[in-house]
């Protein structure tokens, strides 16, 4: 890791989330910095709520799809790393394989040879956890876990946003990021039928046109559910 650069990277996270309402444009932004820092090629939260683990947020498709197979098939870097609040690093493909048998062919399917998550906890609360995946099998290294710990607590910080805050409080902030998650996506979808795309290069677009609009990215897809439901009319 360069520590110059991580450090830029958290500095600029954190700024980025002091002028940033939407929670899960901020989630965005905590996970770009974490990937620029720890030189991940991408990355991806899940939280527990009502007592089952949910996909939160990702900044490819491509995680969002193994965050999913991992909540399904109950096994994985992220769901170790929630269970027992600790973080998980692993690389290399035989590693990936015996310590997740059935989420590791689906992981190197995807071209990830190497993950580091860090548990997301608030207090005595185990929120959720960051998963950030290299396509290289680089180990991370001890300086990494520090790093990644960081960006997790950014990213339980930007949910929760006050120094105490109920369990129905967190529960009620959640599901409306689950919320937001929905509408991105409808737009996906959406952008994907009228393109002819697939959902990863419409994902990539809808995260593109936010940044360029300087909008947040659930904004930008009300935006797009909005002109395609004019356009049908």
């Amino acid at each position: 890791m360069d520590a110059a650069r991580a450090a830029h990277a958290l500095a600029s996270a954190t700024a980025a989330l002091a002028h940033q309402r939407d929670v899960h444009t901020g989630l965005l932004a905590v996970m770009d910095g974490a990937c620029e820092a720890l030189e991940a090629d991408t990355a991806a939260i899940l939280v527990s709520t009502g007592g089952h683990l949910e996909m939160l947020a990702a900044t490819s498709h491509r995680a969002a799809d193994l965050e999913l197979h991992q909540l399904h098939l109950e096994e994985g870097p992220c769901v170790e790393a929630i269970s027992t609040r600790r973080p998980v690093v692993a690389a290399g493909d035989a590693e990936i394989t015996r310590r997740w048998p059935q989420v590791a062919p689906l992981m190197l399917a995807a071209d990830l040879h190497s993950v580091i998550a860090s548990p997301v906890s608030w207090h005595d609360t185990a929120l959720g956890g960051l998963n950030l995946f290299r396509h290289e099998p680089r180990e991370f290294s001890g300086s990494d876990q520090e790093m990644a710990a960081a960006f997790a607590s950014l990213s339980a910080n930007h949910l929760l946003h006050a120094a105490d805050v109920s369990a129905d409080e967190i529960r009620r902030r959640v599901d409306g990021s689950f919320a937001d998650r929905i509408v991105i996506e409808q737009a996906k979808g959406v952008i994907a039928e009228m393109q002819g795309s697939t959902m990863a290069e419409a994902y990539d677009e809808l995260v593109r046109d936010a940044r360029d609009r300087s909008e947040s990215i659930t904004d930008t897809a009300r935006r797009v559910l909005t002109e395609a439901q004019r356009q049908m009319l």
